[in-house]
């Protein structure tokens, strides 16, 4: 499948399932999220940047963590 192709039916699936994705995913990746944030160690003021973030469930919590003086960037291919 040429590569354009397949990004194109790859975002047409994330945006169907947009709607359900956090929903189904927010406790079955609770665990991991939280060692992810623990071994990250994130502090107030920091700027993060963070790849392929979904629907943001990552994203708020480091929106928590670096607090009104830090940065958050997040992107995500839908």
């Amino acid at each position: 499948m040429e590569p354009k192709l397949q990004i194109r039916v790859q975002r047409y699936g994330w945006d169907a399932a947009s709607e359900l994705y956090e929903d189904g995913w927010r406790a079955p990746l609770a665990s991991a999220q939280q060692t992810l944030l623990r071994v990250a160690a994130i502090k107030r003021g920091e700027r993060v940047i963070e790849a392929a973030c979904g629907s943001g469930l990552v994203t708020r919590s480091l929106a928590e963590a670096v607090g009104p003086s830090g940065e958050v960037l997040a992107t995500d291919l839908s």
